[in-house]
This record gives C-alpha cells, structure tokens and sequence, in this order.
C-alpha cells in the first residue's frame, strides 16, 4: 500500500513535470490558438493520455521515457537560453522540446542496443595460497564464470539464455557461479523451467554455485510456482542452491553462498560463516548485494562476487546508489586489506532493457 502510494506521487509529479514541458510544443500553441485555457486542457490531455498508454502498455517504460524527455528538454532549454544571451537574439524555444524527443529516442535507441549487447569482462587476481584439481594437483590458473541479475524476461527469456551459456562454456571455467536475481517478479512458470534446464548446458568442472538475490523469491506476486520448485528444477539441472552454505572443493577452496541481504533476520554473519574454516585454504563468497565489505574482509575471506546494482543501469544512478548509501560500490573490481570484491553489472537489465549507466555482461575471473 505505502509502495503504491509512493508510486503515485512519482506519476503525479512527473504528469506535472511533463505538463509544463509539454505546454511549450509548437503544435500546442496553433491548435490552441491563443487561448490559454484551451493550451492546457491540450497540454493536459496529452500527459494524461501518455501514462494511460503506459498503463495498457508497461508503466516503468512509460516512466523511464518521460524522465528522460523531461531532462533533456530542461537541458536544451537552458542551453538555448544560454545561447539567446550570447547571441542576443530570441530563440523560439519550442525548439527544445522537438530536439528533447528526437535526443530522447537516440539516446533510449543506444540504451537498449547496450543492454542486449552482452560483452565477456575479465578479471585476474592473484593469491599466495596453493589451489588443487580434483586429484590434488596444483594449479596455476583457477577459472570462475559469473553471471547476474538475469531478471529472465526483462531481456531475454529462459531459452535465450542458453546462447550466453553455450558463449560461457567455450571459456572453460573451473566453476560458474550465479550470484541472484536469476528471475524475478514476473518470470512465468515456463520461462522459470527454461532457465533451469539452459542452467543445464553448463560444462564447469567442478559445478555451479546459485545464490538468491533480491528479486529471485518475488516481492508481491504469486507466479504460480514456489522456491521450493525453483530450487529442485535448479538442482535437477545440476546446479547447487546456496542459502548460507559452504562448499569444499578439491580440499583447497571454500565456496561461501549468502542468503540475501534482503533476509537480514534470517542470513548469519560472516564471523558465523567462516568460524572453523581453514583459513590457509582459498575462499570465495557469494553475496549478492554489495554492502558488507568492512565485515567480509575482517573474516579474512579472499575473494566476494557481487551483483545487484545492475551498474548503475541508467546514469547516473550508480552514483546516487553509493552516494545514498543502498551499496558500497557500483561496478568493478577492488581491493580491502587481503580481500578482493567484484561487482558486475548484470547479464541484463532489471524493469526496462535499457542501459545507460554500465554494459550487460558475463565475467570470467582467473585466480593466478
């Protein structure tokens, strides 16, 4: 309910917004023909008319394409104005609003080609600590696949993402993990069964490691299946559910899967999850939201793969995310005390398949 309201007052404000940009428009003004009221109820109906279409249509689309008109037109506005000052000549400054629509279509047009142009990021580390295959050899290269955020539907649906899987398989990993957001609110039953069974074409040696993120479980809507189901179709299809769980592999590294941070009554602490463990073997968390860098590095652990700020996803909200304090970092790679921490930007985008803010991507880590 407090949600809904929120959602709204943002809908009504950018209605107001959009009223005052759209008032401007040289066709308002002719169709209007001087009277004012008559320029409003015009201005008005078109605003209202757009977020109706959103409503039939997809609302957060609706939304995102205003915003972005509404910014654009306030830039090109003051632009001209600037420009009017120099020059000292009167700019007609309907003009803002037709170079608003045409900037806001090739900059949405680019934002969706980036988001389904998935690229490969690769990472190196490198550790003092002796990694083993299977029969205690030791190797000099260890191999981790990544993908996150998925949201299968908002980009691709479960058996397109057997392509990126087939594409990830050619790396040779030694394990892949996938750290949330897998599918999301809307992913239908279907699409959930199509995703678990491209899960299936995964070729890692020694397995692959699923956390949940924040959206895997759904927050308001029945999809007509439980997690119960999800995880059994995702074990069926050889991969490992992960809900504050540790895993040994080959005797010399510790894979650590994290419930959500969005369970916080429920997930134990990193000095819970690493009380015991042999500190000399090589350790990798799994968590999905990057914000609890301070206490996974004091537990000494070497190695946390994140996901969850999709990058930013629409500039500049990467900014404002670790600004406002909702994560500790955006995208990339960094180092605290002897832990090093990867955040990616996702396979996809998370509501809207638009990108502006970071690339789609799949990342390959080797630990040297």
């Amino acid at each position: 309910m407090f949600s809904s309201l929120i959602f709204i007052c943002i809908l009504a404000v950018l209605v107001a917004l959009m009223f005052f940009t759209v008032r401007k428009f040289y066709f308002v003004e002719k169709l209007s023909q001087g009277k004012k009221w008559l320029k409003n109820v015009l201005a008005l109906g078109l605003c209202v008319l757009a977020f109706i279409v959103g409503y039939f249509t997809n609302m957060v689309y609706m939304v995102v394409i205003v915003l972005h008109f509404i910014i654009f037109d306030w830039i090109l506005f003051f632009l001209g104005w600037i420009l009017g000052k120099i020059t000292k000549k009167h700019l007609k400054f309907y003009w803002a609003g037709i170079l608003a629509v045409v900037v806001t279509i090739g900059y949405l047009s680019f934002a969706y080609w980036n988001d389904w142009n998935i690229v490969r990021t690769d990472y190196t580390v490198e550790t003092n600590k002796t990694i083993t295959d299977n029969k205690g050899k030791k190797l000099s290269d260890f191999r981790i696949a990544q993908i996150t955020d998925a949201h299968i539907g908002t980009t691709f649906d479960g058996k397109g993402l057997a392509k990126y899987i087939k594409e990830i398989n050619k790396a040779k990993p030694d394990i892949f993990v996938i750290t949330g957001d897998l599918i999301d609110d809307d992913t239908t039953k279907e699409q959930m069964i199509d995703t678990c069974n491209s899960l299936g074409l995964i070729k890692a040696k020694y397995g692959t490691y699923y956390i949940e993120g924040n959206h895997d479980a759904a927050y308001y809507k029945d999809r007509g299946y439980s997690m119960e189901e999800f995880q059994k179709d995702l074990e069926n299809n050889g991969v490992t559910y992960m809900k504050d769980d540790v895993k040994l592999i080959n005797d010399s590294v510790y894979v650590i899967g994290r419930i959500d941070r969005r369970f916080k009554d429920v997930r134990k602490s990193m000095a819970e999850l690493t009380k015991g463990l042999d500190k000399s073997k090589y350790m990798i968390v799994l968590d999905h939201q990057p914000h609890d860098f301070k206490a996974q590095a004091d537990s000494g652990v070497d190695l946390v793969l994140c996901g969850h700020t999709h990058g930013g996803q629409l500039f500049p909200i990467g900014y404002l995310g670790v600004w406002y304090g909702s994560y500790e970092k955006s995208y990339g790679i960094e180092k605290q005390k002897n832990t090093v921490f990867e955040v990616s930007s996702g396979i996809s985008g998370w509501g809207v398949p638009y990108k502006t803010g970071a690339v789609s991507e799949y990342v390959i880590l080797d630990i040297k």
